[in-house]
């Protein structure tokens, strides 16, 4: 056999492998740079995506709490508008009572009896006066009860004054007075 000198041979050999081995770690390393930054490009999109839906979601929540406020407002409003509403009903059907409450009372008066005061507070009837004998001012009462503005008739105070001949007596009568509805 022929000798053949294999070392130049295995030198280029070698170099040629490390010549590779750089060529495919400068490879991995490229493809791990690119890899890298790719999956740092998609998460970092996905972060700013997620913060446009935060932005989003935070807008939508500031402008219900404007919405929810502006309701409350509204609610608020209008419980005073109802208040001042049944206020009005209240006083539309309360404003006849008085004319029925002076009406009634001229109707229930007896003949030998007449009032010198009249008072009214809240749904208190005072009456004051004076009548010539005890069978009036128990007439008055009963008819008091007998009407439909006036009712609960209680004579609270009765005396009498005048001279032998001339005796009268003074009352006071407390009544309530109905409240009438409209139909």
């Amino acid at each position: 056999m022929i000798p053949v000198n294999l070392l130049p041979w295995r030198e280029l050999e070698r170099k040629r492998i490390k010549v590779n081995f750089f060529y495919r770690l400068a490879l991995a390393v490229i493809l791990a740079l690119i890899f890298t930054f790719l999956i740092r490009s998609m998460i970092g999109a996905q972060i700013s995506e997620q913060q446009f839906r935060n932005n989003y979601l935070q807008d939508a929540i500031l402008k219900l709490g404007r919405d929810v406020a502006a309701v409350d407002t509204l609610m608020a409003k209008e419980k005073i508008v109802n208040q001042q509403l049944d206020l009005v009903r209240n006083l539309q059907m309360g404003r006849d009572l008085p004319v029925y409450v002076l009406e009634t009372v001229a109707q229930v008066m007896p003949s030998g009896a007449y009032l010198t005061n009249l008072q009214y507070v809240g749904n208190t009837l005072t009456l004051q006066g004076q009548a010539t004998s005890s069978a009036e001012i128990t007439e008055l009462l009963n008819n008091i009860n007998n009407s439909s503005v006036l009712a609960d008739a209680r004579l609270t105070n009765l005396s009498t004054f005048g001279n032998e001949g001339f005796v009268k007596q003074q009352f006071t009568i407390s009544t309530t007075v109905k409240l009438l509805s409209k139909t």
